[in-house]
């Protein structure tokens, strides 16, 4: 049954790395770059020193896309 579960799979973190984000997200690292770039995700920075990390309750918002991404 969790074959066909259509929640993404979030792990048990507050926040998530930018490959882990891109994973949940279905997506490449180079999209999600993208996504902050655009202002679309909002990454941490967690140490002061440029380790960026990304919410998970951000990503939770985000809900499914509006549009599709290709036409």
């Amino acid at each position: 049954m969790e074959a066909v579960n259509l929640e993404p799979y979030l792990p048990d973190k507050i926040f998530l790395t930018q490959h882990e984000t891109a994973h949940v997200l279905s997506m490449s690292r180079q999209t999600v770059h993208n996504l902050v770039k655009q202002g679309i995700l909002h990454p941490v920075d967690i140490n002061g020193q440029g380790l960026l990390r990304y919410s998970v309750e951000e990503l939770k918002s985000l809900g499914p896309p509006k549009k599709p991404l290709y036409d």
